[in-house]
């Protein structure tokens, strides 16, 4: 606590000089002063923006962080979010379902020509899209999801609706 009063001293003083900070000098500031104090607000209440009030709320903001990190590391309560019974595994079908919606939310990702299989967790993505940034995107999406363990990628790019085919191979 004698630090923080320290500090504010400190700022204080520098605002002073920076005429921040009503010292009561001028028959302005007297009139200021007395109106707060007449209230019995305190000095950091007034609608004044105070230099002292923008580091003291980094200061609040940064011990705010080193407590949670702390409780976090040094707590003896775990937090065992999204942690499963063992053997528990997510049944295909909830998944084919939950990488559908999530693909039918994503504006950046047109669905209409992917078709989906999902087997012991693993997502694969069939059909085409219209450019490489769908397809990783697409792809992404399918991560995200719960329960997903891996994500084979089998789209193939297609222009204006026609799928490319390499003219060395022959193949999509």
């Amino acid at each position: 606590m004698d630090n923080i009063i320290e500090i504010k001293n400190k700022i204080r003083k520098s605002a002073k000089n920076k005429n921040y900070v009503n010292d009561g000098t001028s028959e302005e500031n007297a009139n200021f002063t007395e109106k707060y104090e007449a209230t019995g607000e305190s000095e950091f209440s007034r609608d004044v923006t105070h230099p002292l009030d923008e580091v003291l709320s980094e200061r609040h903001y940064i011990l705010s962080g080193v407590h949670s990190f702390l409780r976090d590391r040094f707590s003896s309560e775990k937090n065992f979010t999204g942690v499963a019974p063992r053997g528990y595994q997510r049944a295909d079908e909830r998944i084919l379902e939950e990488v559908s919606e999530a693909l039918m939310k994503r504006r950046d990702v047109d669905p209409s020509d992917i078709e989906l299989r999902v087997l012991e967790g693993i997502v694969s993505l069939f059909g085409t899209v219209p450019d490489r940034k769908m397809k990783k995107n697409a792809e992404k999406v399918a991560e995200k999801v719960y329960g997903v363990k891996d994500v084979h990628n089998f789209l193939t790019i297609s222009a204006h609706g026609k799928a490319l085919v390499d003219n060395r191979t022959g193949l999509n």
